[in-house]
């Protein structure tokens, strides 16, 4: 992109259409910081698309904690590491990558809890500042005006509330979380290697989510993007292959 060249492109139009932290997050999921990348409007709708995922992860919101599964617990604070290691490394793509996984994680639950929320936009913040600032506001509120009830809250309201998202303690990860065996999963469409999945060994022989897995993927999808899946073969702990 060179000023001389006449390739400038505009970012207010951008960012009219889809917002500042759209446009921003897009810039530094588009490819590594150090390398220059495509900018296409088809990537910024997908960004889009996330950053409302994640403003409609309100409604799963729970205000009773409760405890968090093995799982749950370790997949934040598997990603708290890669996130922490890779913005020290200024990965952002994979950051925001990583971030995306943990969203299709969370959006299969039918609840969520508000340390996995809180920890989720604390992440997210240095990405899209504004919409993670005003989500905390909101969670804030609903803590407030739920106190000790204890119930499910989806009545949020915005809330002046000083301490701000980014005003927050960075989170720390537990390698306790992290110390549990896992398989690599090679995921194949049309025989070539797409993704591959970490997977417990304990859910290993479960075709059924393993494929749910796959298809998750935002590199699967990627892939999949107007085509149908008409076979899936699963050789348990090493390959799901899926025919398109």
């Amino acid at each position: 992109m060179s000023k001389s060249k006449g390739n400038i492109v505009n970012p207010d139009d951008y960012i009219k259409e889809y917002g500042a932290d759209v446009l921003r997050t897009y810039l530094m999921f588009v490819g590594p910081f150090s390398e220059g990348a495509d900018l296409r409007d088809s990537g910024i709708h997908g960004i889009y698309r996330f950053l409302q995922r994640v403003w409609g992860l309100q409604k799963k919101l729970t205000i009773d904690n409760g405890q968090l599964t093995n799982e749950d617990s370790r997949i934040m604070h598997k990603t708290i590491k890669k996130i922490t290691e890779d913005l020290a490394q200024l990965k952002y793509n994979t950051s925001i990558a990583c971030l995306m996984e943990w969203l299709n994680h969370l959006s299969r639950k039918d609840q969520i809890s508000i340390e996995e929320y809180k920890t989720f936009l604390m992440l997210l913040a240095p990405f899209a500042p504004h919409i993670t600032e005003e989500l905390w506001q909101l969670v804030q509120s609903s803590e407030s005006v739920v106190g000790s009830k204890k119930k499910k809250s989806t009545n949020y309201e915005l809330i002046t509330n000083n301490w701000s998202v980014h005003q927050h303690s960075w989170p720390k990860f537990d390698n306790k979380y992290l110390e549990e065996e896992q398989v690599s999963v090679v995921v194949q469409i049309n025989g070539k290697v797409r993704d591959v999945l970490l997977i417990e060994k304990d859910i290993i022989s479960n075709k059924k989510d393993i494929e749910k897995m796959a298809m998750d993927s935002v590199k699967v999808q990627k892939y999949l993007e107007g085509r149908s899946v008409k076979k899936v073969v699963y050789i348990p702990g090493k390959i799901i292959s899926l025919v398109a």
